[in-house]
């Protein structure tokens, strides 16, 4: 798929974010996991708490200039070392997550997340961003999956690999399984950060109890 296939089928993508983040997401863009513990000075140890397995609770860290901080759960991922695909360590794929931005391709998906008993009576703010203006930017550090890689639904067979994650004229890669529905976007990530979000951000709503409160 080359870059203005993906414009063309996906011209918004969204990334929601609990709402008690906006400001600092306004100050900085959006930031990976280790972005964010980067610019929070975090020590190793407390890095290596965050980062060195799947988190069974969110995690705040605090900073004397940039405040607070809520690094979400990673509950959904709970049994991942039950579903790695051969060769991949559970550690490697969680590197793989915590080193990206995570932007929903999917309006359904991002409805669905919205609408779950995890995050439904939380105030969610929800950033529409310009897939070609990131592209245009970033598009360099940006790379695609076909499934939704912070979860393992039941009753899905799908070995969790880091070579899901392949650039836009690559997808889907060589690990993707064939089924038909395998080879539609999922999630479109950026390694890293997007600093500049506020540039490329078409649209700004807050949600609840899946409802828009704009």
């Amino acid at each position: 798929m080359d870059t203005r296939e993906l414009i063309k089928r996906h011209p918004v993508l969204w990334h929601m974010a609990d709402a008690r983040a906006e400001q600092l997401i306004n100050r900085h863009g959006l930031l990976s996991t280790t972005a964010l513990l980067d610019l929070f000075e975090v020590d190793d140890v407390q890095r290596a708490r965050i980062l060195g397995a799947v988190r069974r609770s969110s995690i705040q860290i605090e900073h004397p200039v940039h405040g607070s901080a809520l690094i979400r759960d990673q509950t959904p991922l709970i049994g991942l070392e039950n579903n790695l695909a051969d060769g991949t360590t559970a550690q490697q794929f969680l590197d793989a997550l915590n080193t990206r931005v995570f932007l929903w391709a999917d309006q359904d998906r991002l409805a669905k997340l919205l609408n779950s008993p995890r995050y439904k009576h939380i105030r969610q703010t929800v950033f529409s961003i310009s897939t070609a203006e990131l592209l245009k930017r970033h598009g360099e550090r940006v790379q695609l999956s076909t499934f939704n890689s912070g979860a393992i639904p039941q009753g899905k067979n799908l070995a969790r690999d880091a070579r899901f994650f392949t650039s836009p004229e690559d997808f889907p890669g060589p690990a993707v399984l064939t089924r038909r529905s395998s080879r539609k976007v999922a999630e479109v990530t950026v390694l890293g950060a997007i600093p500049d979000l506020a540039e490329l951000t078409t649209a700004t709503k807050h949600w609840q109890h899946g409802t828009s409160l704009d």
